[in-house]
Order: C-alpha cells, then sequence, then structure tokens
C-alpha cells in the first residue's frame, strides 16, 4: 500500500518554510531531515516511535504499510489497540509500559502476530527507551521485522529451533525537537549497521565508527576519499558495472561486497546502496547512503553449509557476526550451545532447548532450581569452591563438567561461565553459562587412550620379542660360525672334525626350529596354515616323543613318565607333524623350568566325543594368575626381564594354542607359584568309526610310496630337460648337476627365450621332458613365462619352480602360476635329483612317453655334493674365503670358472649403484644369491640375500649402498679372485 504523505517529509511544512526564512541555518537541519528521512523510509524494517503513554508519534513507511494505513496521520496519536487483536494488543502494551517505567530493553525478541490481511506473522521486536538529553524517560522507539518466511524455512530444515528466542530491546529517548527525532534515528541506525555517505561524485563525507572498526581506517584517512581505498579487486568489472549503472539511475542496489580493510585482511559486507535524490524532482542524485551488514562470519560459515538456505544462513550469519552485541550473541549461542542464566543466588531463570534436550529435564522443571540439580556427584567439592570463587569475583571460568540427565545417564559439557554485571557499580545480578557436549570427543579420547596403551604394549611385547630372538638366533649362530672355522683347519683329527660337524648340524636345527616356528605362527595368524587329515599312530608317536625328552630329563636329574589309558586307540586321524609339535613344545618347557621332581604325559581318552586328552604335568617354578593370562600371547613370556633364567622367544605356547584349537581342541592351564603347572589339550579324531579298520593299511601304502621315492634318489636318470636361468654361473652349476644324473639339458636366459625353445621343439616333436624355470629374470619372469606355458597348451612338461624367495607363501605363488613343484637356491642337489625323478615318472606314466626317452639304471648313484673328509689342496690364508666344495669332484670343474666371472659382477653392481639404476642391480644381486650357496659360498647368499632385501624395500640409497659394499668385500676375499678384472670389465 503506497503511502499518501512521507512521514518525514517535513521540507513543505509551511512552519518549516517561515523558519527558514528567518534562520537560513535551519535549513541544512532541514537537508539532514531529508537526508535521514530518505533513510529511514529506505529501510525494510518496521520503525516507530511511542510517547510514555504508549500512543504512535512517528511511524516509517514500512510501519505504516504493516499497520495498513493510509498515512502517518492515520497511526500518529493510537495504540496498538487500534491495529492488533486485543490479547495481542494487552501484550504489547505491557511490553512498551515495562520497558518506560524500567528503563529495561527488549532485544530482538520472535513474538507471533497478525497482518491486515489475518494472516498469522512471525516478528522480530525490538523496543529501547527514548530518553532525552538529561536522560529522562520520554518514550519508547522501536524496531520490528517481518521475519515469517525466515522462521517458516528454519523449521522446515528442522535445523533451527521450534520458535526463535529473539528480543531484542532497545530504548532510545524521542526528542520533543524534531532535530532530536533525527539524532536518535541516527543513533539507532548506527548501532545496526555500518554506515557511509557520499556525495555525488562517490568522495565519502561521512562515516560511522562501525565502517572505521571494519576497514581499520581513522575517519580523517577515509574523508574525501571514495570506496576504492577499501576495494579488493575481487569483484568483476561486469559486477561494478551494473553496481554504478543502478545507483546512478536513482535505484537501490543491494548485493554482497568483499572489500579489503587497511591490514590487507578481507570481509564481506551485505551493502545496501542507496542514492539520495533531491525532492524537487531530479533524479540526478546528489549522494548516495551505503548501509552495509557484516557478514564475514557468515562467508566463512558458507563452505561448510551448503545445504542450508539461504534464509537459514543469513541468520547463522547475523548471529556470528553480532558477537559483540547482547541480542545476537544470545540468538547464536541458542543455535549452537547449550545455554543457560541465573540469577545472582545460582537460580535458574533461563535455559534453551538445547539444555532441555541433554539433561532431559523440562524448562518447567528447571527455572527456578540452581545447578544442582545435573550434579554427577564425580567432582570433588574443591573443584565447585575454585569454580564459585571465579565467578563470585567477576571473572570467567572455564572448564569440563561431567553432569547427570534425568534419566540417570551421565554426559560431559565444555563450560564458560560469565558473570552479568550492573553498571557502574559492577554489581553481579547473575551468570550466564555456555556449554557445548563433548560426551562423544570425551568417549573418542578414551578409545584413543584405550588403543595408544595397548599399541604401546605390543610394540613393548613384540620388541622384548625381537631382543629374545636375537640372542636365540645368535647363540647357535655363534656356535656355528665357530665350529666352521675350526672345521676349516685341515690339521684337525677327523675324529674331531665330525664332533664339530654333528655340533654345526645340532645348532643349525635349533635354528631351524626357531624359524619354523615364527613361520607357522605367521601362517596360523594368517589362515594359510593347512592340516592334514591322515592316519596317526599314536604310540609311535608318544614314543618318539619319550625318546627325544629322556635324555633332557636325565640330564637334569628329573623323572620322566608317560602314563597312557589302557582304551587309547593305537590310530586316530589328524595332523602327526602338528600334534608331535604341540606335545614336544608343552613336554619340553615343563623340563626347562623344571629344577627338581617329575614331569608327566598323561593320555585319556572319551570313546563317546572322540576327544584325546594330553595332561602335561610338572613339579617346576609354577605361574603366577598375572603370567597365566599373558602366557598364550604372542611373543609374551612369564618373564621378559633380560636377565631371565631359562631363555626361549615366546612362540611356542602362543603357536601350540592356535595349532590345538585347529586340530578341534582346546589348550589350557592350571599353575600354582612354586608348585608346578599342568598343561591340559585336547584333539579331535576325525575319522568315522568305519575307517578305522583301513587304518593300517593306508599307513602301509604310504609308507611304500615314501619308500618308492626314496629308492629314485639312488637311480641314473635319462631324460630332456630345459633350464631357464638367467645366471650363468647358476646355469654352469645346475647343468653339471643334471647331467652327472644322466639328463640332457639345454638352457635359455628368459622366460621368453624359454617359450621360444618349447615351441621350436614341439614343431620337432621333440618336446622337452620337464623345464627347470627360475621365477626372477629379465625380460620375461617365471611367473608369466609358466602361465604363457600352461595357457598355450602346454600343460603335460612338468615344471619346476626354481628360486632363492624361500619366504611361506612363495611355493603357493609358483604352483598358483602353474608350476608342478617348487626347489630353492641355493641349489640342493639331492632334493632336485629327488624331485626331478619324481616328476619324470609321473610324467611318463600320464603321457606314455616310448620307455627310450627315460631310463633308471640301478647301477649308478648321484654324486653327493659335500665337504671332503680330507684336503687334497693348501689351507688358503685366514682371510681368504675357500669354497666349501673345493674338493668336490664335480664343483671343481666349474668353480674357476665361476670365480673368475666374479670380477664383471662386482664392477657391474659398482656401475649399477653409481648410475642408479636400481632394478639392474636387485637383478645381478638376485644371481648371486641364487649361485653362492650352490659353489660353496654360503655367506656370499647370505650377504646377497640382505642387499637384496635392502633394494628390495627401498630403503635409504646409504643403507643400499653398505650392503652392496659388503657384500663386494666379500667377493674379492674369495679364493682366486682377481680384482685387477674389475677394471677390466669396467
Amino acid at each position: 500500500m503506497e503511502c499518501s504523505t512521507s512521514p518525514t517529509d517535513y521540507s513543505k511544512n509551511a512552519i518549516a518554510q517561515e523558519a527558514v526564512e528567518k534562520d537560513p541555518a535551519i535549513s541544512e537541519i532541514l537537508d539532514r531531515d531529508v537526508l535521514l528521512g530518505s533513510l529511514l523510509d529506505s529501510l525494510t524494517d518496521l520503525v516507530y516511535v511511542k510517547d510514555t503513554r504508549c500512543r504512535y508519534l512517528l511511524s516509517n513507511a514500512a510501519h505504516i504499510r504493516f499497520l495498513g494505513a493510509a498515512a502517518a496521520s492515520d497511526i500518529i496519536g493510537k495504540t496498538a489497540f487500534d491495529f492488533f487483536p486485543a490479547e495481542l494488543a494487552r501484550k504489547y502494551h505491557a511490553d512498551d509500559t515495562r520497558v518506560i517505567e524500567t528503563g529495561c530493553e527488549i532485544i530482538e525478541e520472535l513474538e507471533p502476530s497478525v497482518g491486515q490481511d489475518g494472516q498469522s506473522k512471525v516478528i522480530l521486536r525490538t523496543k529501547r527507551p527514548l530518553r532525552d538529553r538529561q536522560g529522562r524517560i520520554v518514550g519508547l522507539i522501536g524496531v520490528a521485522r517481518d521475519v515469517t518466511k525466515r522462521v517458516r524455512a528454519e523449521e522446515s530444515l528442522r535445523l533451527m529451533q521450534d520458535t526463535l528466542e529473539m528480543r531484542i530491546k532497545e530504548r532510545t529517548a524521542a526528542a520533543e525537537q524534531r532535530a532530536r527525532e533525527l539524532s536518535f534515528q541516527k543513533f539507532a541506525l548506527d548501532q545496526c549497521a555500518i554506515v557511509a555517505v557520499t556525495d555525488a561524485c562517490g568522495r565519502i563525507t561521512h562515516v560511522n565508527d562501525r565502517f572505521c572498526q571494519i576497514s581499520g581506517y581513522t575517519r580523517e584517512e577515509l574523508i574525501g576519499q571514495d570506496h576504492r581505498m577499501v576495494n579488493s579487486g575481487l569483484q568483476t568489472e561486469e559486477f561494478l558495472k551494473e553496481q554504478y549503472n543502478t545507483i546512478v539511475a536513482g535505484k537501490v542496489w543491494h548485493g554482497e561486497i568483499r572489500n579489503r580493510a587497511k591490514d590487507g585482511s578481507l570481509y564481506w559486507v551485505d551493502a545496501t546502496l542507496v542514492p539520495i535524490v533531491d525532492s524537487d524532482g531530479d533524479k540526478k542524485p546528489s549522494g548516495y547512503v551505503a548501509i552495509f551488514q557484516d557478514i564475514t562470519q557468515h562467508k566463512q560459515a558458507e563452505e561448510n553449509l551448503r545445504q542450508r538456505t539461504r534464509e537459514l544462513e543469513a541468520a547463522i550469519d547475523l548471529a556470528e557476526r553480532s558477537h559483540h552485541e547482547t541480542g545476537f550473541q544470545k540468538f547464536a549461542l541458542d543455535q549452537h550451545a547449550i545455554v543457560a542464566a541465573t540469577d545472582a543466588r545460582g537460580r535458574i531463570t533461563y535455559v534453551n532447548d538445547k539444555f532441555c534436550e541433554i539433561s532431559k529435564y523440562s524448562r518447567d522443571e528447571l527455572v527456578g532450581q540452581d545447578h544442582r540439580i545435573v550434579n554427577s556427584g564425580l567432582h570433588s567439592k574443591e573443584f565447585f569452591k575454585h569454580m564459585y570463587a571465579t565467578i563470585a569475583g567477576g571473572n570467567v571460568w572455564h572448564g569440563e563438567i561431567r553432569n547427570r540427565a534425568k534419566d540417570e545417564s551421565l554426559y560431559w559439557v565444555d563450560t564458560t561461565i560469565v558473570p552479568i554485571k550492573v553498571e557502574p557499580t559492577g554489581k553481579i545480578s547473575g551468570y550466564v553459562a555456555i556449554r557445548a557436549d563433548i560426551t562423544a570427543l570425551k568417549r573418542t579420547q578414551e578409545h584413543l587412550q584405550a588403543a595408544k596403551e595397548a599399541a604401546e604394549a605390543a610394540s613393548q611385547s613384540k620388541g622384548e620379542f625381537l631382543a629374545n630372538m636375537s640372542h636365540e638366533i645368535r647363540t647357535p649362530m655363534t656356535a656355528i660360525i665357530g665350529y666352521a672355522d675350526l672345521l676349516a683347519e685341515a690339521d684337525r683329527p677327523v675324529e674331531q672334525r665330525q664332533e664339530f660337524v654333528q655340533t654345526i648340524r645340532r645348532n643349525g636345527e635349533h635354528l631351524l626350529t626357531l624359524i619354523n616356528d615364527l613361520l607357522d605362527l605367521s601362517k596360523v595368524e594368517a589362515g594359510k596354515l593347512q592340516l592334514e587329515a591322515i592316519p596317526c599312530n599314536l604310540r609311535q608317536l608318544v614314543a618318539e616323543t619319550e625318546s627325544c625328552l629322556c635324555p633332557r630329563a636325565q640330564a637334569k636329574g628329573i623323572e620322566f613318565r608317560v602314563e597312557c589309558e589302557k582304551h587309547v586307540p593305537r590310530v586316530i586321524e589328524s595332523d602327526p607333524t602338528r600334534l608331535r609339535q604341540v606335545l614336544l613344545n608343552l613336554a619340553s618347557n615343563a623340563i626347562k623350568f623344571t629344577e627338581s621332581g617329575i614331569v608327566r604325559i598323561c593320555i585319556s581318552w572319551c570313546a563317546d566325543s572322540r576327544i584325546l586328552k594330553f595332561d602335561v604335568i610338572d613339579t617346576g617354578i609354577g605361574l603366577s594368575s598375572d603370567q597365566q593370562e599373558a602366557i598364550f600371547k604372542p611373543f609374551a613370556q612369564a618373564d621378559n626381564s633380560t636377565t631371565r633364567k631359562f631363555g626361549g622367544t615366546g612362540l611356542g605356547l602362543a603357536l601350540s594354542k592356535r595349532l590345538v584349537e585347529m586340530l578341534g581342541g582346546q589348550l589350557s592351564l592350571t599353575s600354582e607359584r612354586g608348585k608346578g603347572s599342568t598343561f591340559s589339550f585336547t584333539v579331535k579324531d576325525r575319522a568315522d568309526d568305519t575307517r578305522h579298520q583301513d587304518r593300517r593299511v593306508t599307513v602301509k601304502r604310504k609308507r611304500r610310496e615314501d619308500l618308492s621315492e626314496a629308492r629314485a634318489c639312488g637311480q641314473r636318470l635319462r631324460g630332456r630337460l630345459l633350464v631357464v636361468e638367467d645366471g650363468a654361473d647358476n646355469r654352469r652349476l645346475v647343468t653339471i648337476y643334471l647331467e652327472g644324473a644322466g639328463l640332457t639339458v639345454e638352457c635359455a636366459e628368459d622366460g621368453q627365450k624359454a617359450l621360444d625353445m618349447v615351441a621350436a621343439a614341439e614343431d620337432r616333436d621333440e618336446q622337452y621332458d620337464l623345464i627347470l624355470m627360475d621365477m626372477q629374470m629379465p625380460i620375461m619372469d617365471g611367473y608369466q613365462a609358466t602361465s604363457q606355458l600352461r595357457r598355450r597348451g602346454f600343460r603335460k612338461i612338468p615344471i619346476i619352480a626354481f628360486t632363492a624367495h624361500a619366504l611361506e607363501g612363495e611355493r603357493e605363488k609358483c604352483l598358483d602360476a602353474g608350476c608342478d613343484d617348487y626347489s630353492t637356491k641355493p641349489v640342493n642337489p639331492e632334493a632336485l635329483i629327488r624331485t626331478i625323478a619324481k616328476l619324470l615318472k609321473s610324467a611318463n606314466t600320464s603321457r606314455r612317453r616310448p620307455k627310450s626317452k627315460i631310463r633308471t639304471d640301478e647301477t649308478m648313484n648321484l654324486g653327493k655334493v659335500s665337504s671332503p673328509s680330507g684336503s687334497a689342496s693348501e689351507t688358503p690364508p685366514p682371510q681368504t674365503i675357500r669354497s666349501l666344495y673345493a674338493n668336490n669332484q664335480i664343483v671343481r670343474r666349474v668353480l674357476p670358472g665361476y670365480v673368475a666371472d666374479l670380477p664383471k659382477h662386482v664392477a657391474s653392481m659398482w656401475a649399477h649403484l653409481q648410475s642408479r639404476r636400481i632394478d639392474d642391480l636387485r637383478r645381478l644381486v638376485h644371481q648371486i644369491r641364487g649361485s653362492g650357496g650352490g659353489y660353496g659360498f654360503p655367506r656370499i647368499t647370505e650377504l646377497a640375500a640382505t642387499a637384496e632385501a635392502c633394494i628390495t624395500t627401498r630403503s635409504q640409497i646409504d643403507q643400499i649402498e653398505a650392503s652392496v659394499r659388503d657384500l663386494c668385500e666379500t667377493i674379492r676375499s674369495i679364493e682366486g679372485y682377481q680384482r685387477a678384472k674389475e677394471n677390466i670389465a669396467a
């Protein structure tokens, strides 16, 4: 609805005209009147002024339209009862009376209203007392805004509270003179917005304090400049052109602008630019008024709140922007925090919805109570004493509190309590408590702390395990290396040398046991350990265990006894290897930890459930309850100190427990400190009753098969083999072994050449009887070559994987690629020939090849590659490394050629390292690793494996260089090595 008369159009008033004629200075005031009147009428907010009797004295255009009036004259002198329903009018009148009589302010209060169209509305009102120059209250000034759309949008998003609790309380003085009225209007505007005024050329003529505050410039620095002074340079030319054309045309422009402050920081403002148009009808603006709202924080939050509507973003921005204004601060806090207010005695006078939600109390239950209603009783008296002393002294208190809700649940809040002081006396009139729910954060911290402690415990346990494992490995290794050095001395008697060999073998077997335990545990943890289910002769298994352990018990002077019930079956179906492993481990531990007394193995049988039970009982040192809890954990021992008496790695019991569970049983412990322990485990018989009678036949058949395989190793074979190996030294060595066994050998340097040779042989109908395939080669490795051979239809040719990788899982990887069997480097000639004999026999049977292809000769035997009992040559100097097979007839034929090629390998390794050709270096080191042990240099294989590991794991270049240097220096110590050839090779 258009107004017939502007409430601020005072310039045409006859009295004013007469006053101007008498005093020209009044013209300046009237010009300001026009200026502020235009500004007030341009606002969308409803602005009005009432006297002490709650009658309207002033209304802007927006307020006139809201009340449905045609002009200001239709409103002046009337009250709320003339425009609103009686109940609503009484509330308005009561609020106005309270503001006028008490001087208090109503700040941004959200309340329902009714428009002239009868539709329900939500109005955001602010009422403040209006004072004269002497400070006396002469009325009130009110500002209201129709926020119906915003509230409904917030309700539809369910992100805002049911009712926005906003009360904007503002009282200003209403001047009896028009100049004072305009002054208070300007004051109200300065409190709500950032204001600047320019002339027609855009030069700044006025800025308020908020403009100076946000821009960082003083008023003196701004006056006379234009707004380019705060231009950030981030707006496009089109943006600025559209803005300029709008205001020059006399139209209001509204938009968001990003400005730059004096210190270089950027800030966002929601800008309204209002042209000042003279009342004489000239549309050319004589100046401009810019009204800004600081929306910097809103813009920053907008990136994280993309899903919210523009109205909600504006509300959040308004709340955060007005951090220093009491009313807006309350609104912002209500959206994001748990808020409560109390009087000076601590009685709750206000709580927001979030407080009710987290405490489970209603607002009615809370108001009038104190905060003891949510006291959990978990904080000390000193805690609250310090809190009360802080806030009673007028200081802000901050801390974390654990409260108890109505339903007895506990929750954590991060709390800030702010005293409310009455100026100017500074007396505390109450307190505001602002809280944030940190219950989830506390739970996360507790979980992280628990995880941290668990990780630290695991790290400590593994560290202790590594120290123990190092000790357990180094002890036998010291014996092996020491006795190997003694064995190399040619003047030692044969009997003594044999004793040295037995010592080396015994310590080697101990090392093998450690490694097997570690690999077994790793397989169990990974779920890759496969158990057998074959006939198991219990009496034989127990007898073997007894014969193995009796000497140890006798050596310690303790009694060892096996007690077996009569009805225990002779044979069950299980995995005899793993069953023996568990029994040996538990009984060995019993002997180790028993200084005197007896160790017994008691065996019993439950026919109904077909469960076999073993009890290993000792009279040893026993275990405390704490030790019993940790004893079955990997890497754990009863005594982890560095001075522990009994040794061991802590793997045995963990592995035994898992093996027993895989065998279908359970492992348990009962123990008493100082009196002994009993380890009990059960094993499930996996055979059906009808199969018991066939067990002995199965065992005998298996033994015959094993005997047949063993005999094959004493035969001389014949067949045509393809050896695929990129290392020339390995090719030479393997060829000699295989030819010595009677086989015809052809060689290929990589997988691609092997494919070509197999295809050519197929064309000639002279196919190979077996392929020995190295898995690590350039151009095409063994995995790819094997897979392609199988895809091309060569499925009947047996393929043996030949690799220096002996880790668990490598065998399965080779078999998955299509290989039939697996052999590791350095080459073990006996095992290799045994595997070849088995596969040749199987292939001959399946393919029915002519008998001339494979023939056995019982009169010939394979030459074993082993250190000779005597020495036919002179013992080299101590610093020189001599091949362990130097006197073996087979190796002596190829050893000089191998040593002669070593300088070339050393030169190549250094060249690859210096030029950072790491892949070439790894392949060469891998070849040396595979060939060193085969030629009698196990130390070369060991160092090459270390270097290859450094390269494969992408260690630091200095670590790789150090490992290669150790390898090269050791190679240079080999008997017959000619270092001068390195330069020639380079």
